[in-house]
């Protein structure tokens, strides 16, 4: 059980340094992070449906009636259409979903102190205070309506940087103890 906490601890650290670097982004340019979001979304949309029409172009036979990958691509097409029409619709879902990405990572490393606890390491009680603050900074995330989404994604690069600080300095300290 060591060998496995620590090599996932290490997959964390790995993370963490990620997150750092992305939650200071976020927090340093939301509008530019917003409108690169929903191009990149759009563009995979639009190039998921172009492969999808030419797919079933060039690989289709008269046997295969029930083939569905003409309909697959035109509706890509069509989402991203939609999506290229409604930008503020992809605005409100991005804070959303990294809400939920805070929220479950918040129950993992709650997880992870009991585990911790189960093997008798004693967990810092700032551990436990940051699971709690990030758990509830995930449901702000998730449930209040904030006033302008450059807000909402400031507010949640700032999280993902504090987030990832704290998980930085968790992991280090795991994998201290667990090399001892």
């Amino acid at each position: 059980m060591k060998e496995f906490l620590l090599k996932e601890t290490k997959i964390d650290l790995f993370s963490a340094v990620i997150y750092f670097f992305l939650g200071t982004v976020i927090a340093c340019a939301p509008t530019e992070t917003i409108n690169l979001v929903t191009y990149l979304i759009e563009a995979f949309f639009i190039i998921i449906g172009v492969i999808t029409i030419i797919n079933f172009i060039r690989v289709s036979s008269k046997n295969d009636i029930l083939s569905i990958g003409f309909i697959h691509g035109v509706a890509c097409i069509l989402i991203a259409i939609f999506l290229i029409m409604n930008p503020a619709l992809l605005v409100s879902i991005l804070p959303f979903c990294i809400g939920i990405w805070m929220f479950i990572g918040s129950l993992k490393k709650l997880q992870l102190i009991m585990k911790l606890g189960d093997i008798g390491v004693k967990v810092s009680f700032w551990y436990i205070i940051f699971a709690i603050l990030m758990l509830t900074i995930s449901f702000i995330a998730i449930f209040n309506p904030f006033e302008t989404a450059a807000l909402i994604v400031r507010m949640l690069g700032i999280g993902i940087v504090i987030y990832s600080i704290f998980d930085l300095f968790e992991n280090i300290s795991v994998i201290r103890f667990l090399k001892k």
